[in-house]
């Protein structure tokens, strides 16, 4: 509070005056500044009050480093130094902490294609521990799943089609800190071997060549194989297309017997029937 002090003098031959001397007491400021908590990337405006001029520091990541308020966007967690000084010269500090996260991720670490149809394709995940997956299947309706200890598995049974996994965006529930995404990855569904349908056999004499033996109808890649006995095929070297040629069967002297392998992708493969040249 203000106080007035009164001061007497004497002199030695008993003399007396006095006079008063006031004291102001100014009240000293306070520096208020709230703490914060933003995701990275964000920013916030800090604001001071009980002062006339104000100092932050650091200037990191601070619009200004003047005035009652500032715009802030740190990088990091950073501790500032607010100090307010009022009319009266009197001065406070105290410090004001912008805590901030970091946004969470998710990335597809793989996936088990490709597979033949009718298989289940299988999406793995991992991120952030606890965070909200929003993702599509193949452009559809968004859905979520949650990283359970940072992991977490999608599966699509029964995929007749390629399947793609599509991500959306990422929420960490506890920062409340998210992020838009776009990354995707895709399952490649191969259909199922179909074997086609094989021309009729034929008969020629001893030294001739047969005529092309033709595939149709077939869905998969094409090895052809001959055999001597109708038991045991042999891939024929470089007749990988329809039709299987009269160069490539050559001239026989014996009966042989010609089928063609097809295999779609990983899937299983498949025999044709036997074209049987009989000699």
């Amino acid at each position: 509070a203000n106080i007035t002090y009164s001061v007497v003098a004497t002199t030695n031959w008993g003399c007396m005056d006095s006079t008063t001397i006031p004291v102001t007491v100014n009240t000293n400021t306070v520096a208020t500044s709230p703490d914060y908590q933003l995701c990275l990337g964000e920013s916030t405006t800090m604001t001071a009050n009980n002062g006339s001029t104000y100092q932050w520091s650091p200037n990191s990541g601070l619009s200004a480093n003047t005035g009652a308020t500032v715009t802030a966007s740190p990088t990091t967690t950073t501790t500032y130094t607010l100090t307010a000084t009022n009319s009266s010269g009197c001065s406070y500090s105290s410090p004001v902490t912008i805590t901030v996260n970091p946004l969470p991720t998710v990335s597809i670490t793989s996936n088990n294609g490709p597979i033949c149809s009718g298989n289940t394709a299988t999406f793995n995940l991992s991120g952030t521990s606890g965070a909200v997956v929003t993702y599509n299947l193949n452009g559809g309706t968004n859905t979520t799943v949650t990283l359970t200890g940072g992991t977490a598995s999608v599966s699509v049974t029964n995929a007749t089609t390629n399947q793609t996994f599509n991500l959306v965006s990422v929420n960490n529930p506890t920062t409340n800190c998210s992020q838009t995404l776009s990354g995707s990855s895709t399952v490649t569904v191969n259909p199922t071997s179909v074997a086609g349908t094989v021309s009729a056999d034929q008969t020629i004499c001893s030294g001739a060549q047969p005529a092309n033996i033709t595939l149709t109808g077939n869905t998969g890649t094409i090895q052809w194989q001959s055999s001597s006995d109708n038991v045991t095929f042999s891939n024929i070297t470089g007749a990988t297309s329809s039709p299987l040629t009269s160069a490539q069967m050559g001239t026989l002297t014996a009966t042989r017997y010609y089928r063609a392998v097809v295999t779609s992708g990983v899937c299983t493969s498949v025999n044709s029937a036997v074209v049987t040249v009989t000699v």
